[in-house]
């Protein structure tokens, strides 16, 4: 190894040439490998978000009417995944109190979903029937509405329709047999295809009540309004 000659006649080692180009490859390396490096942030940010809703289905006003009972069930895209509760569900039959013009059910709803796209945001579709006074199972009313997309305690009212026949003929057959038109699939209405061809009638007004609370539609990119 060279050495440089000092003051006071004594030597101070020169580093090789060799020994120069290893510690400046080792310290690039270092420097290249610790900024390819994930970051904290990066690592830990969530790929999916939940979605937890709790409620009732509290009450139907339905003039004409004396008992109801409601089914319902929950419509959500391809992207979506039930963790947990039923995504269908039947209410008691209620009857009309002579105090309230309403007919109450508080019938609880809890639902747990999972997503990694907002698309498809889950949807409530009711379906509304009575018993006849033969005892029969008439269809009152069909509606939807989707589940909010806020944190928070949210009431919303739900405008019930029935399909109507296409024809008077039809609908005098309909009222003979106490068989009215009703939806094959109560989905259908959730749905935009074939919807403007159907004939309907406005019947009463549903009252459900949510709690929603998010977890990580920040963290992945979407901002949640009402």
């Amino acid at each position: 190894m060279a050495t440089l000659p000092s003051k006071d006649g004594t030597g101070d080692a020169l580093p090789s040439k060799k020994n120069v180009i290893a510690a400046a490859t080792s310290a690039l390396s270092g420097s290249v490998g610790s900024s390819l490096r994930p970051s904290a942030a990066v690592s830990s940010s969530p790929s999916s978000f939940q979605v937890v809703v709790s409620g009732q289905i509290e009450s139907i006003a339905y003039p004409g009417v004396s008992n109801l009972y409601c089914r319902y069930a929950v419509t959500y895209g391809t992207d979506w995944r039930v963790l947990h509760g039923a995504d269908a569900g039947l209410t008691q039959l209620a009857y009309r109190s002579s105090l309230d013009d309403d007919i109450v059910f508080n019938f609880p709803i809890d639902l747990s979903f999972n997503s990694t796209n907002p698309f498809g945001w889950p949807r409530l579709v009711f379906s509304v029937y009575g018993l006849d006074a033969l005892g029969r199972d008439v269809v009152r009313g069909y509606g939807s509405t989707h589940i909010p997309t806020t944190d928070g305690r949210v009431t919303r009212l739900v405008p019930l329709f029935r399909p109507l026949s296409s024809s008077w003929l039809q609908q005098f057959v309909a009222w003979l047999t106490g068989s009215p038109p009703e939806y094959f699939d109560a989905k259908f209405i959730a749905q935009n295809a074939g919807r403007e061809v159907t004939r309907v009638t406005s019947e009463g007004k549903l009252r459900v009540q949510f709690n929603v609370a998010t977890r990580g539609l920040h963290e992945c990119g979407y901002a949640a309004s009402a």
